[in-house]
């Protein structure tokens, strides 16, 4: 098997967990099936369609709340379709 060097600055966390995805165009929330994670983004499924550029904000909380809820503001660099489904590629803004 022929593998290609990892060109990510940050290593990636696979997931599979909900999260919330608000658009901040117009503030619809989603409920979204969270694939990866890292320090630079994440990468979700859903059924509903995204364009390249899109402002989103992304929430993940605690099942138990016992850690304090993440949220980044991003924007979507990727997507790629599936069968009913989108997996969405997005770059968190630099603070």
């Amino acid at each position: 098997m022929i593998a290609e060097p990892e060109r990510r600055d940050f290593m990636r966390l696979s997931l599979d967990t909900e999260a919330s995805v608000k658009r901040t165009d117009n503030g619809q929330q989603l409920r979204v099936s969270m694939v990866d994670l890292s320090a630079s983004g994440f990468a979700f499924l859903t059924d509903q369609t995204f364009t390249l550029g899109d402002n989103v904000e992304v929430m993940i909380t605690s099942p138990t709340g016992s850690i304090e809820p993440f949220q980044r503001p991003g924007k979507v660099v990727r997507i790629a379709t599936g069968e009913g489904e989108y997996l969405v590629g997005v770059r968190f803004h630099s603070e």
